[in-house]
Parts: structure tokens; sequence; C-alpha cells
């Protein structure tokens, strides 16, 4: 059986998928297994956010914690 869902919510995403397409700017930027997708540079180069991830275990799925900051985007004057 298979779903396709499109969300914003990462954890959700996390948590129920077994492949993900990361999306930036309608561009496939990632694609894969959410652990190989959703990483801390991935995250930060779409979202331009800062995250902490929690591994996948045995009771708890992947978590993305996403912190208040922004990553500063370097640009050139």
């Amino acid at each position: 059986r298979s779903a396709i869902m499109a969300t914003h919510d990462m954890n959700i995403a996390a948590r129920f998928s077994d492949y993900i397409f990361l999306l930036d700017k309608g561009e496939i930027k990632s694609e894969g297994p959410p652990e190989e997708v959703l990483t801390v540079q991935n995250i930060a180069d779409v979202f331009g956010v800062e995250c902490e991830i929690l591994p996948r275990s045995d009771k708890d799925p992947l978590r993305i914690f996403i912190r208040d900051s922004i990553v500063s985007q370097n640009s050139e004057k």
C-alpha cells in the first residue's frame, strides 16, 4: 500500500514516511529515507532555521527541534 502526503511538519513526515522528497523553491533538494533527507544542513538550507535532531530509537521516531534562531544567509554586496 502507498500513500502520498504533503506537509510542512517535518516531525510528522519523519514519523510516518519511509521515503521523503524535500522541495526547495519547487525543485527537489533531497530525497530518500527521513534520516538521510531531514538533516541539520538540509533544514538550514531550505527553511533557514537551526535545529537539533534526535535520531530514531526503538521507542521514539526521529525528532526535529527547531531553534528560534534563523540561519544568516551570506550575501554578496
